[in-house]
Parts: C-alpha cells; structure tokens; sequence
C-alpha cells in the first residue's frame, strides 16, 4: 500500500510503499512514523527500516530523498488518526485467523478474544483472559487470572486530551511455557508481539511490558515488572521484586538477584543486585565495609 491511498496528493510531497506504522527505531522493514524534529529526522534517516514519514513542511529539506513524505501542521496527531484508522479497518491485523486445536483445555470462565491461535495440548485455566492477536504454542499453560494482551499505559496527549491509540499488536508465548496466577503481558500499539520464548516461565504478579522479548529458558520470578521494548536473553534468571527500566537489553544467561532496580544493558554470564542494580559481588563487598563500619 501507499502513502497516496490515505492522503490528499497536496500533501504527498514524495509517495511510497509501506507495511507498518512504527516508531523511529524500528526494527521492522518498511515501516513509517512521524517526524517532529531534526533530531528525530537524523535517527529516520540512518534506518533503513523507516521508508516513510509524516512531517512539517519546515522539515522536509532534513529527510533523505529516498523516504516517503507527507506534510501536516500537528504530524504526531495526524500520524496517530493513520494509524488509527489502519487498525480500524483491519489492515494492520497481525493474525489473520482464528483456530483453537481440539487438545486444547480452556476454562469455562476463561475469555478468548478474537485472530487468536492456541496450539496443541495448551491448557488456559479459570478467569484467564486472552486477547485479539495472540499466540499460544503448543503445551503452554496459562493460569488462573492471568491476562494475555492487556493494554499498557500510553502517556501520549495531544491539545491536552488524552489520546485514544487502538492496539494492532499481540502476544506470541513459545511451546512449553508457564504464565502464572494474575501474570500480566502487554501488548504494543504497533503491530508486532510481545513475545516470551520456550520453556519459560512469568511467574505470579509478573506485569511485562509492551513489546517485551523473553528468551528461551528464562525465568521471571513473582512481582517483577519489566517495563516496554526490553529485551532478555535465553537462560536468564530475574530475582522477585525487581524492575527492569524500558528499552534495557539485558544477555544470555544473566542472573538478576531479588529486589534489583535494573537501569542499564547487563552484558552476557553476569550477575547483578542492588538499586541500582550493579555487580553482585561488588554489592557484597560494599555490604561488608558497611557493616565493618558500623561496628
């Protein structure tokens, strides 16, 4: 599809082809978003993934001649009224299909939205809610009270109102995996997953942000909060209690200790504690000069 089949030719000062909107960032070919200053049209312009933005007309001259480009007076308004109305009429839907496999045990109470696929011998237990563009591979269990696909807190406000951005995104969960009682997993705006790898576990009152990946053989213990478009790594162990600022990358096999407040990338093998979280073994020594202090 392009530009041109959603805005007035006046204002398609360069028309293209996309498939997504999406932020500047985005990791997804192309995509579009909107620009409302130089420093953003820097990040569009070294990604190859952004092939279209919406923009003021004072901006057009700082945007690569290769993306597309529609002008408007309020860009963020206008980007998000698109992709509203993209979603509205079906065309950003991740999942085209609805099916439930016959192995599948569902609660009577449970709630299934709808674009939803449930593998093989998945079992959803009483009061579970799933919603519109989930995955569930095969052999999951979802337990009870836990919600697939909630919507997250956008803080977006435009001429001072609270702006209403409809979900086109959805939750992709890997064969084997456990969601545990009253676990939360958020679903992005954009039209992409929130995805939790195999043979993992969300422990109880884990609430997991929007466009969050937990990788395979990773383990999330009760009342973390991992904040939107974080990334975890295969064989990583996160402590109870802890919270995982947004955006943070954090390796393979890491192991974040309990009540950690995690604010920056964790590389590979290491293992972290504290507020802010830091190397454990260095919180420990400081621990013990503490205590020698003291005494």
């Amino acid at each position: 599809m392009k530009l041109s089949d959603f805005f007035d030719s006046q204002v398609v000062i360069r028309d293209v082809d996309f498939k997504i909107t999406h932020m500047p960032g985005s990791q997804i070919p192309n995509s579009i978003c909107y620009v409302p200053n130089s420093n953003i049209a820097e990040i569009v312009n070294n990604n190859r993934n952004i092939v279209g933005v919406i923009t003021i007309q004072d901006l057009v001259n700082d945007i690569s001649d290769e993306k597309g480009v529609v002008i408007t007076e309020n860009p963020q308004k206008s980007y998000y009224e698109f992709h509203n109305r993209l979603v509205e009429s079906n065309i950003l839907t991740l999942n085209k299909n609805h099916s439930i496999h016959t192995s599948a045990r569902i609660a009577s109470t449970a709630i299934i939205g709808e674009n939803v696929i449930i593998e093989e011998n998945v079992v959803i237990r009483h009061g579970a809610v799933i919603n519109d563009n989930t995955i569930i591979e095969k052999d999951v269990q979802i337990e009870e009270y836990a919600v697939i696909g909630a919507k997250g807190m956008q803080n977006l406000v435009i001429d001072d109102v609270i702006f209403n951005i409809k979900y086109a995104g959805g939750v992709r969960i890997g064969e084997n995996s456990r969601i545990l009682s009253n676990a939360i997993i958020q679903r992005p705006y954009h039209p992409f997953y929130t995805e939790v790898g195999k043979n993992s576990q969300i422990s109880v009152n884990v609430i997991v942000g929007h466009g969050v990946k937990i990788g395979n053989h990773t383990f999330i213990a009760g009342n973390c909060q991992i904040s939107g478009n974080t990334i975890i790594g295969n064989e990583v162990t996160v402590g109870p209690s802890s919270t995982i600022s947004d955006g943070i990358t954090i390796e393979n096999n890491v192991e974040v200790k309990l009540g950690s407040v995690v604010v920056q990338n964790i590389k590979k093998g290491s293992i972290v504690s504290g507020n802010f979280a830091m190397s454990h073994n260095k919180n420990l020594k400081n621990f013990i000069r503490i205590q020698k202090w003291r005494k």
